[in-house]
């Protein structure tokens, strides 16, 4: 793999403070003993059904050890109500397993596989006489539902295993995740077939053995950064339907690394290793009809041992092993030159366990509200700011809707902030114009890293003045200094001029407000503004911007503004339209810039009265000339549309020659 691994090792002793608010699952009160005997299964359990849903602050630490288990890992609370917002959280992936007993009940049908984890979405319930029905935990309310750092073993004489059967949405991520089957048997490594699942972030995935590694349909984006797979019975990786990306994927396997069997399939794939093979196999198998394909986006590939890298409907293709493919025409309006030249950068990741170093910013006085109500007396600015200036390189918020009324600065040693479940919002609704709540500014730390950040930013709610919202944009980059912004949500970034020429990395961040890029280098992975404002969803000034999957929701204005020389590849977009499109507002400007969307997929979903995709899927300008791309009869639109209307294709963009 690419050498973030190197990197990740540092990261591999996640330990928190006794006053950090995780729980921890060996703790008395559950008392899960991690011994590789003992059935752990009803302990977990027991702490899943005490922490998931929205307000309950969980995230279930697993220290070093072996939990064995015979029972599913179900998201259910104890009121049989589907749960999201649980993070399972191990100290490493190497020490740190989830192992299925051998021959367990429950797990023996193939046909009728089951997960050892089984997310869900936050809405929803179990019981067939609720209104609110839903037998199989699916939706588009799964937040926050990260799992990371640990190997789930799913034993042997488990033909029906499935590690995780993952519902998630926007801000979620599996990371540093190891699934195996010792006997190899088993159904999936990774399940995503229920409804509505994504954004959604995995990186650093290996899966060895089971039926299929990774089985995705009906996404709305399933980004996918450093993949390993080995010993699959089936297959590798199946796109049966919805919008994947992957970076960096090895794969060992006598069976097809990739399968997309229809059209309904959208796959950005770069910098991939397909080994083993077989005679009778392609590396990466399309099916569809002749005028109905797959969307394939294929860069930096390789294959051995198979008889193609690709065949299409049976059919070998040929194709470079070092250049840039589409299954399907890739349109541009001006003459193409080539690729934006960006090198991609991994994500920086720090880890100190020395806890002298720590400080709580409750122990400076921080107070923290109750999150379910509306109105909140307790103001934390001056404690915060005072944890933040206190000298200490980390510092945490425990659980909590932490008050503020003004700025918040990070400045001074302070290198990681860390929020355990625990947001920052506007004191009784007020907050001065025009102000952020955050704003990262010179320092004497050559990086910042911000995990967890929640903003509460609720303005899109209409008609609703009692929920607070702090100004857009509501955090701002003050600083050239190198910024890692990890697993945050209702963020609206933007960067003052102080900024420009630095380096940010961004790594599932969920927004309600538009994201707003000058100057400066991006990396971004699982990147998702939903603004329903007209202002663009995201806007690059300058510099560069490099995105592993980008999903977008709201009308009102373009996804994507590239412009002043920018350069930006976006790997995978997937745009929800709700409403009808005004036929004014493009999908994509580029102006005077260099673009690649490597794929991309439009969803228009029916709403009462009618919706429309985006008429103009590109709007560019290249000096005086400007020129449309036309979504009507531009021949990239499936003639049976999965998601009612929509369009799907690669698009390329750069200066004429």
């Amino acid at each position: 793999m690419l050498a973030s691994r190197i990197a990740i090792a540092a990261a591999q002793n996640v330990v928190y403070p006794a006053d950090a608010g995780v729980i921890d699952v060996t703790a008395k009160k559950y008392g899960a003993k991690g011994d590789g005997k003992t059935d752990d299964s009803d302990a977990i359990l027991a702490a899943i059904q005490d922490y998931v849903g929205e307000f309950r602050y969980g995230i279930l630490y697993f220290p070093n050890g072996t939990y064995m288990v015979s029972k599913q890992l179900i998201y259910l609370t104890k009121g049989g109500d589907w749960g999201a917002y649980l993070t399972l959280q191990g100290q490493s992936e190497a020490n740190t397993t989830i192992r299925l007993i051998d021959n367990a009940p429950g797990f023996q049908s193939a046909t009728s596989p089951r997960a050892v984890i089984f997310t869900a979405s936050n809405s929803g319930n179990v019981l067939p006489n609720s209104p609110l029905y839903n037998p199989n935990g699916s939706g588009n309310e799964g937040f926050r539902n990260h799992i990371m750092n640990l190997t789930i073993d799913t034993g042997n004489g488990n033909p029906g295993a499935i590690g995780i059967d993952y519902m998630a949405n926007n801000n979620t991520r599996i990371s540093d995740v190891s699934i195996v089957s010792e006997d190899g048997a088993g159904a999936v490594g990774i399940n995503i077939q229920r409804g509505f699942p994504g954004p959604m972030l995995l990186k650093d995935i290996s899966i060895t053995g089971l039926a299929t590694g990774i089985a995705v349909s009906g996404s709305n984006g399933v980004w996918i950064e450093h993949l390993k797979l080995a010993k699959q019975l089936v297959s590798g990786v199946d796109v049966n339907n919805g919008s994947v990306s992957i970076r960096d994927f090895q794969s060992s396997n006598s069976v097809p690394a990739v399968r997309m069997p229809s059209w309904q399939g959208v796959l950005s794939l770069t910098s991939a290793t397909l080994l083993g093979g077989s005679a009778s196999s392609s590396a990466i198998e399309l099916g569809g009809t002749s005028s109905s394909q797959p969307t394939l986006f294929l860069s930096d590939a390789s294959s051995a041992g198979y008889k193609s890298l690709v065949s299409q409907s049976g059919q070998v293709r040929a194709l470079s092993p070092q250049g840039t493919w589409t299954s399907t025409p890739a349109s541009h309006l001006f003459p193409y030159t080539d690729a934006p030249s960006i090198t991609v950068q991994e994500t920086p990741y720090y880890n100190d366990t020395n806890f002298a170093n720590w400080g709580n910013v409750v122990s400076y006085g921080a107070l923290p509200n109750n999150p379910s109500v509306i109105h909140y007396t307790l103001d934390s600015s001056d404690a915060i700011q005072a944890a933040f200036d206190s000298g200490k390189t980390t510092v945490y918020l425990p659980p909590g809707a932490y008050a503020i009324s003004k700025t918040i600065h990070v400045r001074g040693a302070l290198k990681r902030i860390l929020l355990l479940q625990a947001n920052l919002i506007p004191l009784n609704n007020q907050f001065p114009a025009g102000q952020p709540a955050l704003q990262v500014d010179n320092g004497s730390a050559d990086t910042v890293f911000i995990e967890n950040l929640i903003l509460t930013q609720n303005d899109w709610v209409l008609n609703s003045p009692d929920i607070a919202s702090f100004p857009e944009p509501n955090f701002v980059n003050n600083s050239p200094r190198t910024l890692v912004l990890t697993n945050s949500e209702q963020t609206g970034y933007a960067n003052t001029t102080a900024a420009n020429g630095g380096t940010v990395f961004l790594e599932s961040v969920f927004g309600q407000t538009g994201m707003r890029f000058s100057g400066q280098n991006i990396y971004a992975r699982n990147l998702d503004p939903e603004n329903w404002d007209t202002n663009p969803h995201v806007q690059v000034s300058g510099g560069s911007l490099w995105d592993l999957g980008l999903k977008v929701e709201g009308p009102n204005s373009p996804v994507l503004v590239n412009s002043e020389g920018a350069k930006t590849m976006v790997l995978g977009l997937v745009g929800c339209v709700f409403v009808d499109v005004p036929a004014s507002i493009p999908m994509i400007q580029n102006l005077d810039s260099s673009l690649l969307v490597s794929t991309f997929r439009s969803n228009a979903y029916s709403e009462p009265g009618g919706a429309s995709d985006y008429d103009v899927l590109v709007d560019e300008m290249f000096g005086p000339i400007t020129k449309d791309l036309y979504r009507a009869g531009s021949g990239l639109e499936p003639t049976v549309p999965f998601w009612g209307a929509g369009s799907v294709g690669s698009l390329f963009a750069d200066a004429p020659q």
